[in-house]
């Protein structure tokens, strides 16, 4: 699994109201519905690399952002928190069968914009720290 599958199945555990398909996706922002929340990749940083050879990298080192979306901009506003708040619990755990040292925010949630649809867009991003198997 990617790491955008790994955390998006660590949220729906999470109990903060995230269900796939209703108001939680991984990679894109649909149109609908008017509520949602989307993780995607970004770019990340270097890996890390401790054999000092020529091996792959002890840890993997990639960017997530989450993007949350709501007619409210409270609303918005506390699922993209609420998001950020289970994320950053992640610590020395194993996820779909990755180890992930850690996922630390690099923001806090913030105003992106508001959509087409004048509905708000708050985000928030995360550097991810976990084995590359």
């Amino acid at each position: 699994m990617s790491t955008i599958e790994d955390l998006l199945d660590y949220l729906a555990a999470a109990g903060i109201g995230l269900t796939a398909g209703t108001n939680r996706f991984g990679g894109f922002m649909p149109v609908k519905p008017a509520v949602a929340n989307v993780l995607y990749d970004s770019v990340g940083g270097v890996p890390i690399d401790t054999g000092g050879g020529p091996s792959k990298p002890a840890v993997i080192n990639p960017r997530v952002q989450v993007q949350s979306r709501a007619t409210a901009y409270n609303t918005a506003r506390d699922a993209c928190r609420a998001i950020y708040n289970a994320l950053v619990l992640i610590a020395n755990q194993t996820l779909s069968g990755h180890y992930y040292e850690r996922v630390a925010a690099v923001t806090e949630p913030y105003l992106l914009h508001n959509d087409e649809s004048n509905r708000t867009v708050f985000v928030c991003n995360f550097d991810v720290f976990r084995d590359p198997e």
